[in-house]
C-alpha cells in the first residue's frame, strides 16, 4: 500500500475511533495491517480498542506486537499494562507502567497507573507521591485528585481530602465521583443531610455509577426507611449483579427484616464474590439458625471464625447456636471468650452467660452477678443509641428492680417498630370500624406443637363458639406431631406462615380480616414480633406464652387475671389489662395407668415427697434455700426434682451438704414419656415452686396429676404465675404472700402428712369443677374479653384496662 494511502486510511480509522465509532474504526485499522502488518500506530489503537471490548487475551496479544515492532513508544507499554491489569497480572503490569515511565517521565497517565497499584497493595505513602507527581504533570487529572482524596481520607485527613475532590468540581462540576467522595466524607461526619444530597448529585451526574447508590441506601437504612434502600440497592444490582457491597447490605437488610428466605440466596452471591469476608459467613450461619438449618447454621459460623477467629459477634451468635442445640458448656465457652474480646459489646453477652450458667446450676457470685446485670442495664438503658439490645426474657430469671423489664421492653419494641416503620408505612393496612358476620380472632405462635403452650391450649379451639366467631391460628413454626395435628384439625383456619417473612405473615394475616390478633409468644424463641408491628389487625393482643409486658405500642392489651396482674401492677405495662376469671387454661392429659412405685422411681417408700419438676434454670440460692430449710426443718423428707445431668446434679447435691443436708435426700427423676411423666405425680405429696419464675404449664400438669401445689406471689407476672394457676384449680390455701410462710407451710404438711392427703382429697374433688379444669370456662371468657375490646373499637373508644366477670 502506497505511503499517502496508508495515513488517509490510518486517519479516517482515527476519527472514527475519535468518534466512538469502535466497529469501524477495528475494519479499518484491520484493512490497514492486512496490508501493512508491522503498522505500530494501527496495533496499538486496535489494541486499546480489544480492551474496550473487554476481549483482554486479543487486547494482549496485539499490544504485545505494537511494543515489539515499536519497543521505545512510552505510550504502548502504558496500553500493554493496562491490560494486563485488569487480567489481574499485577507484577506485569507494573513492569510496564515504570518501563513507560523510563521511556517517557512526563507520561501523567503512567504515574497514576502505578500510584493505582501501590494503593491497592496497601502502600498509601507510595501511591500518595504517584498521585502527587500525576497532578504536577496534569493538574487536571481528575482520577489522580479523587484518589489522592480517598488516600488522604482514609489517613484521616478529611479536610485535605474534601480540598482534592472540592478541586475536582472546579475543574469539572458533574463529576460524579467526586460529589459521591464528598459524600462519604460528610457521611463520616454524621452530617446525613449534605451526604443525601452529595450522593444524590453524584447520581444525577451519572446515573450509571453504582458507589452513590450504595451509599444513599445506607443513610436511608440508618434512618429505618428500608423500601427506599432496598429500590437503590436493586437499582445497583441491576447495573452490576455482582457488586459485593450492594449483594451484602441487601441481604442484610431481609436478615433484619426476617426475610429469611429472601436473605439466603443474596448472602451466598455476597459470598461468591467476596468468599474471603467473614462477616458474610457469620451473618449467614445467623439467617440458617433463624431458618432452622442447624448444621448448615454451624459449617457457617465455623467457616466465619476460622476467617476472622476475634468477631465477638460472629462468637456470640455461634455460642447462641450452640446452646440451642444442647451444648452448653461450649456456649458457655463462647460467651466467656466474647467477654474478653470486645468489653462493649459485653453487656448483651453477660445477659446470656448468666443465664446459661443458672441452666447449669451455677451459682458462684451469684450476689454479685445479679448487682453487676442490674448496673449494666441501668448503662444500657443511659445510651441514646445501644449498638446492641437486650433480652427482656432473660430479665425474667433474676431478682432485678421492677422498672427494668418494662424499659428493656419497650427499648426492645421500639427497635423492632423502627425497623418495620418503612414496611408499616408501605402497606398502611386500613381496618374498618365495623364487624360484619362473626366476631374473627386470629392466635399467633411458634408453639401450636409439643410445647408448654401447645399444651395447655390443647383443647381451646374445640371449644370456640364457632356460630359467632371464626377462629385463626397462625403457626411460626412449621412441627408435625400429636399436638400440631389435633389443634389442625380442631382450628377452623390453621395457616403455616413459618417460611414466610414477616410482611408477607402479616399481609396474610390482614388479609383475613381478624379483628383481634393475640400472640401467644412474645420474645421467647421463634416469635415474630414484627408481624405485629405491621398492625395486620385493629386489635392486638398478648396472652398466655410471654410472663411481661412486650412495652410495645402495637400490642393494646393483655390477657391475665387479678393473680397474675393485680391493680397496683398496672404501671408495669404499657398493656392494658384485661382481667379475666382466670388467666391459664388448661387441656386434658393422657396419663398412663403403667403401675408405679416409690422404690421404682428411687424414692423411699415411707416419708414425705415434695417434688419440683420445673427446670433447673427456675431455681436460684433463695429457692434452694428455702428448699433446705424445710428439708432440715422436715426430717422425714426427700426432694424430688426433675432429670439434670450429672454435673448439674453434684453442683445441687453438693449445695445441699453446704446447707447441712445429706446429699442422698435430693433424688433426680428420670426423663419419661410424657403419659409415664403425668402418672408419676401420685408419688409425691406436694409440689414445691420456685420463686422468681414460677411454674406454668408444669404446675399446670402436677395438678392435673392430683399433687397440689405450693407458691410464692412475687413482684412481677412471671413470679405470679403459680399463684393464678392454683387459684383456678380452687386451692388458694397453697398460695404464700412470703418465704417465710411458705417455709412453714410446706413443714407444717410435711409434719401432717393427714392435712397434705386432705389437700389432695381437695384437688381430686375440684379436678371436676374448677375453672383450671374446664377450658370451655376459659375459652368463654376470652370470647367475652374480645367483644368488649372489638366494642371499644367500633365506637371509636381507645384501648382501655376491663375486667371480665364469669357471664362475660
Amino acid at each position: 500500500m502506497k505511503k499517502d494511502k496508508s495515513l488517509t486510511l490510518f486517519n479516517k480509522a482515527v476519527a472514527l475511533h475519535r468518534a466512538g465509532s469502535l466497529e469501524g474504526a477495528e475494519t479499518l485499522y484491520r484493512d490497514l495491517l492486512r496490508e501493512n502488518p508491522n503498522h505500530a500506530d494501527a496495533l496499538h489503537l486496535l489494541g486499546t480498542i480489544m480492551a474496550a471490548k473487554k476481549d483482554l487475551v486479543a487486547a494482549e496479544g496485539t499490544l504485545r506486537k505494537a511494543v515489539e515492532k515499536a519497543p521505545k513508544q512510552a505510550a504502548f507499554h502504558n496500553s500493554l499494562g493496562q491490560v494486563l491489569l485488569k487480567k489481574g497480572q499485577t507484577d506485569e503490569a507494573a513492569a510496564a507502567f515504570q518501563r513507560a515511565v523510563s521511556l517517557d517521565p512526563g507520561l501523567a497517565q503512567a504515574h497514576f497507573n502505578l500510584g493505582k497499584i501501590s494503593k491497592a497493595a496497601g502502600r498509601a505513602d507510595e501511591a500518595k507521591t504517584f498521585f502527587e507527581k500525576t497532578l504536577n504533570l496534569a493538574p487536571h487529572h481528575l482520577a489522580a485528585r479523587n484518589n489522592l482524596g480517598n488516600l488522604l481520607q482514609q489517613a484521616g485527613d478529611n479536610d485535605g481530602a474534601l480540598a482534592c475532590f472540592e478541586a475536582v468540581l472546579k475543574i469539572n462540576p458533574r463529576q460524579a465521583e467526586a460529589h459521591y467522595n464528598i459524600g462519604n466524607i460528610h457521611k463520616l461526619r454524621e452530617e446525613v443531610e449534605p451526604a443525601a444530597r452529595y450522593y444524590e448529585q453524584a447520581i444525577a451526574c451519572n446515573p450509571g455509577f453504582v458507589p452513590p447508590y450504595i451509599g444513599l441506601a445506607r443513610i436511608h437504612l440508618a434512618n429505618r426507611r428500608n423500601d427506599l434502600a432496598e429500590s437503590l440497592i436493586r437499582k445497583a444490582l441491576r447495573m452490576d449483579p455482582k457488586n459485593g457491597e450492594a449483594l451484602s447490605e441487601l441481604a442484610n437488610l431481609y436478615l433484619r427484616e426476617g426475610r429469611i428466605e429472601e436473605a439466603v440466596p443474596v448472602f451466598l452471591a455476597a459470598i461468591r464474590v467476596s468468599p474471603e469476608k467473614a462477616e458474610l459467613h457469620g451473618a449467614l450461619a445467623t439467617a440458617y439458625s433463624i431458618r432452622g438449618a442447624t448444621s448448615q447454621a454451624m459449617a457457617s459460623f465455623e467457616k466465619a471464625l476460622e476467617l476472622d477467629p476475634d468477631s465477638a459477634r460472629t462468637r456470640f451468635s455461634y455460642g447462641n447456636l450452640l446452646e440451642s442445640s444442647g451444648n452448653r458448656e461450649g456456649a458457655l465457652e463462647a460467651y466467656r471468650r466474647v467477654m474478653a474480646l470486645d468489653p462493649d459489646f459485653a453487656t448483651q453477652v453477660f445477659y446470656y452467660q448468666f443465664q446459661l450458667e443458672i441452666k447449669l446450676g451455677m451459682w458462684e457470685h451469684y450476689e454479685k452477678k445479679v448487682a453487676e446485670l442490674v448496673r449494666r442495664t441501668e448503662d444500657y438503658l443511659a445510651l441514646e443509641k445501644p449498638p446492641y439490645d437486650l433480652s427482656p426474657l432473660i430479665l425474667n430469671y433474676f431478682p432485678v428492680p421492677g422498672h427494668m423489664h418494662k424499659a428493656v421492653a419497650t427499648r426492645k419494641a421500639k427497635l423492632i417498630d423502627d425497623n418495620m416503620a418503612s414496611a408499616r408505612a408501605a402497606f398502611a393496612f386500613v381496618h374498618p370500624k365495623n364487624a360484619f358476620g362473626r366476631l374473627r380472632i386470629g392466635y399467633l405462635s411458634p408453639d401450636f406443637r409439643e410445647h408448654a403452650v401447645g399444651i395447655v391450649i390443647n383443647d381451646i379451639f374445640k371449644h370456640h363458639d364457632t356460630e359467632n366467631f371464626e377462629i385463626f391460628a397462625y403457626s411460626l413454626v412449621d412441627v408435625d406431631d400429636d399436638t400440631s395435628r389435633k389443634l389442625k384439625t380442631e382450628c377452623e383456619h390453621f395457616v403455616d406462615v413459618s417460611k414466610v417473612s414477616p410482611r408477607k405473615a402479616a399481609a396474610i394475616i390482614y388479609n383475613d380480616h381478624p379483628h383481634i390478633l393475640i400472640d401467644l409468644a412474645g420474645y421467647t424463641t421463634f416469635s415474630r414480633p414484627e408481624v405485629l408491628a405491621l398492625r395486620p389487625a385493629p386489635i392486638q393482643a398478648s396472652a398466655i406464652g410471654y410472663p411481661n409486658t412486650m412495652g410495645a405500642g402495637f400490642i393494646d392489651y393483655i390477657l391475665a387475671d387479678r393473680w397474675l396482674i393485680p391493680e397496683e401492677m398496672q404501671d408495669a405495662y404499657t398493656e392494658r389489662v384485661v382481667r379475666l376469671p382466670h388467666a391459664f387454661p388448661s387441656s386434658a392429659f393422657a396419663i398412663s395407668d403403667k403401675p408405679m412405685t416409690r422404690s421404682d422411681a428411687g424414692l423411699p417408700e415411707a416419708g414425705f415427697v415434695f417434688c419440683c419438676f420445673n427446670a433447673v434454670y427456675k431455681m436460684e440460692p433463695e429457692t434452694f434455700g428455702a428448699w433446705m430449710e424445710i428439708l432440715r426443718e422436715a426430717d422425714n423428707a426427700v426432694l424430688w426434682l426433675s432429670a439434670a445431668s450429672d454435673a448439674i446434679r453434684q453442683r445441687l447435691t453438693d449445695r445441699a451438704v453446704a446447707h447441712g443436708v445429706d446429699a442422698g435426700r435430693l433424688v433426680f427423676a428420670e426423663k419419661l414419656p410424657h403419659p409415664e411423666y403425668m402418672a408419676r405425680y401420685q408419688l409425691a405429696d406436694l409440689f414445691l415452686d420456685t420463686f422468681l419464675y414460677t411454674a406454668g404449664s408444669t404446675a399446670v400438669c402436677a395438678l392435673h396429676g392430683g399433687v397440689p401445689v405450693l407458691t410464692r406471689t412475687g413482684p412481677t407476672n412471671a413470679s405470679r404465675m403459680g399463684a393464678s394457676i392454683c387459684a383456678a384449680a380452687g386451692m388458694e390455701e397453697t398460695i404464700c404472700p412470703d418465704t417465710e410462710a411458705y417455709i412453714q407451710r410446706a413443714v407444717h404438711l410435711a409434719r401432717h402428712p393427714e392435712e397434705a392427703a386432705a389437700l389432695k382429697e381437695k384437688l381430686a374433688a375440684n379436678q371436676k369443677t374448677a375453672p383450671l379444669f374446664d377450658p370451655a370456662a376459659y375459652t368463654r371468657g376470652v370470647e367475652a374479653a374480645c367483644r368488649k375490646m372489638w366494642e371499644r373499637y367500633e365506637s371509636g373508644q381507645s384501648p382501655e384496662a376491663m375486667t371480665i366477670t364469669n357471664s362475660g
